[in-house]
């Protein structure tokens, strides 16, 4: 326990820094320090994302590893492209990929073994002053192998589908398989309430999953829960996932049920000069026209004849405007005299 807790403190910074004649404080770190599984059955594969971090490197910097450990784990685990690995100049975060490949034939037990990482600078330091890092960390490597079937996962996230009257409650559930078998199914309760009142409306479950979560993976998968159709109309759904018998997750949501005739609202304009020019609205492709409501706006530009009348109507308006006016000045003006 002691040498586990001190190889993690290395793994989050060992520098060594050489500077002639200023100074750098360079920081390097490994997240997770470790590579760790405790449910492996003979014959897995599983590749693990390491994140090698440095605070903004100002050089190109040359990765290298190296294995040590049992004989079993230097002949499992390998770091891919291992001879190519590098930070380049100005990138905090890389990710390093740990290959493990547990043979058929593997014997139940448990392996260990560490991971050395160091980080230098891909060219070397020159005589004029340039600063040479040197940086390393340590990840450990803990395996089990064991010959029996383990179920365990952790649930990352749950969401609800959008709904539409007569459409079952489904739900997306991000999931993270920590067993060793492929995950076709997670227990989940269901209460569906009045979104004022939170009275109990409906209640049920769901449990198979729409796809495979295989082990040390996360996916996105929908389950569909066994409640009858909701009206349209604001919900509350308490969900809770299970896992042997108890809650590990637990979370309220809110969801609108919509009515399938107001799904969308197709919004059109028609200009036309004659009656005959009105001709019936194309549906878009792909929209069902059961679900659409059209709202068309129509526009018909008059004939020239309706045109010629119309400015020969605004010219009279103007011309008795203008007698009225010349009426009334002349009116006035008698009168003054």
């Amino acid at each position: 326990m002691k040498n586990k807790t001190l190889n993690s403190l290395f793994a989050v910074l060992i520098g060594l820094v050489l500077f002639v004649p200023n100074s750098l404080a360079a920081a390097f770190g490994i997240a997770p320090p470790f590579v760790t599984n405790e449910n492996l059955k003979p014959g897995s594969n599983f590749v693990y994302v390491i994140d090698l971090n440095t605070n903004d490197p100002a050089h190109d910097m040359l990765v290298e590893t190296e294995i040590t450990g049992d004989e079993e784990i230097m002949k499992w685990v390998t770091i891919r492209d291992a001879k190519n690995l590098m930070m380049p100049r100005g990138q905090q975060h890389v990710p390093m990929y740990v290959d493990l490949n547990v043979p058929a034939d593997a014997k139940v037990g448990k392996y260990k073994g560490g991971i050395s990482v160091t980080v230098k600078p891909k060219q070397k330091a020159s005589q004029g002053g340039d600063i040479a890092i040197l940086l390393g960390g340590h990840l450990n490597v803990d395996l089990n192998v064991v010959d029996y079937d383990v179920t365990d996962y952790w649930v990352k996230a749950v969401s609800l589908n959008p709904v539409t009257e007569g459409q079952p409650l489904r739900m997306k559930m991000t999931l993270k398989n920590l067993g060793n078998t492929a995950l076709t199914s997670v227990k989940t309760n269901v209460e569906v309430l009045d979104y004022k009142t939170e009275e109990l409306i409906s209640s049920g479950s769901a449990e198979q999953l729409s796809g495979s979560v295989y082990p040390h993976t996360v996916k996105d998968v929908d389950l569909t829960a066994d409640v009858p159709s909701l009206s349209p109309g604001n919900y509350w759904v308490n969900v809770s996932v299970l896992k042997e018998g108890e809650s590990i997750y637990q979370n309220r949501l809110y969801l609108a049920v919509t009515a399938p005739d107001v799904n969308n609202v197709l919004r059109t304009s028609v200009d036309v000069g004659k009656k005959g020019d009105l001709k019936p609205v194309a549906m878009p492709f792909g929209q069902d026209s059961n679900n659409v409501q059209v709202q068309t706006s129509v526009t018909v530009r008059a004939p020239l004849t309706n045109q010629l009348i119309g400015v020969v109507i605004i010219l009279l308006g103007v011309l008795i405007l203008i007698t009225a006016r010349i009426h009334t000045h002349m009116y006035t003006k008698r009168h003054r005299k």
